[in-house]
């Protein structure tokens, strides 16, 4: 979202693998995580539209991070 925001093809290669994360989740793990995972796929989908300074790029991941974690904790 930083170094790659331009690329074309490093933005459909994360929805690819973030699609493909979605999937295994909703099929393999416990229904919260897949909702995770889900709101990580319209994250991919929605940032790289905007330019956002380091900090909140920063600021967002953590706070994606700290969703994984607790969906995994139930």
């Amino acid at each position: 979202m930083i170094r790659e925001r331009d690329s074309v093809a490093y933005r459909w290669a994360s929805w690819a693998y973030h699609a493909v994360a979605v999937l295994a989740a909703a099929l393999w793990a416990p229904a919260p995580v897949a909702v995770v995972f889900a709101m990580l796929l319209a994250r991919a989908a929605l940032l790289p539209g905007h330019r956002l300074a380091p900090k909140r790029v920063g600021l967002v991941e953590t706070a994606c991070i700290l969703l994984v974690l607790a969906a995994l904790m139930r």
